[in-house]
């Protein structure tokens, strides 16, 4: 897969506002608690930013625009008045960092919940993994309580 070069900071007025209307309006920005599965008890938090829609063109060229995220088809509804749905889904942390860091000072409603995404960021970056994680876990998953609340 040839990698592909994030435009966030490139963007212009115009382009932003376009992004910061879609993901206000369409977009969801969080943070999703997943178990490891099987035997294991552990669970690990994750970072999403996406934007569903039923124009796979529009996140297609949203993708192209912004340099980064995938397009992902949503599994079709079985009720026959439902259209086919999409997402556009940012999933690299530095491309999650480099766009929520962009748009925020424009965002109105999620701008509280991008704000702990940035602070949850953070906290992967300044530990190390196999460091001491006890007291970011803890604040990692009081972020996660408080994104909750908000949505």
């Amino acid at each position: 897969m040839r990698e592909v070069k994030l435009k966030v900071n490139e963007l212009s007025d115009f382009e932003l506002g376009f992004v910061v209307g879609l993901i206000e309006g369409e977009g969801c920005v969080g943070l999703q608690l997943h178990s490891a599965g099987g035997r294991s008890k552990s669970k690990h938090l994750e970072i999403y930013v996406s934007i569903d829609n039923t124009k796979k063109e529009l996140l297609e060229h949203l993708q192209k625009v912004l340099g980064c995220g995938r397009v992902y088809r949503h599994m079709k509804s079985s009720r026959p008045d439902h259209k086919e749905q999409f997402c556009l889904r940012v999933l690299k942390q530095k491309d999650q960092k480099a766009l929520l860091k962009r748009i925020l000072p424009y965002l109105i409603i999620k701008n509280r919940v991008a704000k702990l995404a940035l602070e949850y960021l953070h906290l992967r970056e300044v530990t190390p993994r196999g460091g001491m994680r006890s007291n970011r876990s803890l604040r990692e998953f009081e972020i996660y309580e408080e994104i909750k609340l908000l949505q």
